[in-house]
C-alpha cells in the first residue's frame, strides 16, 4: 500500500471519528424514517441522515437529479 493510500484511509477514519464525536454532542432530532428502528441500525441510520443532510440539500438546490448523482 502506498503512502498516499494510507493517508486517504487515515483521513477517512479521522473524518468519520470527528463526525461521530460532533454527532454525540449535537444530538439532532431522530428522523421519522429511522424512529421505528432500535439498536445499532437506528443509531447508524440517524447518524447517516445527519451527515448526508447538508450535502443532499446542496444537491437539491442545484437541481441535480438522481441520475446526475449516479453519473458523478
Amino acid at each position: 500500500m502506498t503512502g498516499l493510500a494510507r493517508l486517504a484511509i487515515l483521513l477517512h477514519v479521522a473524518g468519520a471519528a470527528a463526525s461521530l464525536a460532533l454527532f454525540a454532542v449535537v444530538r439532532p432530532p431522530v428522523p421519522e424514517r429511522v424512529a421505528k428502528y432500535r439498536g445499532p441500525i437506528a443509531w447508524l441510520g440517524w447518524w447517516a441522515y445527519w451527515v448526508t443532510g447538508p450535502l443532499l440539500a446542496v444537491i437539491r438546490a442545484l437541481g441535480i437529479t438522481a441520475n446526475g448523482v449516479t453519473a458523478i
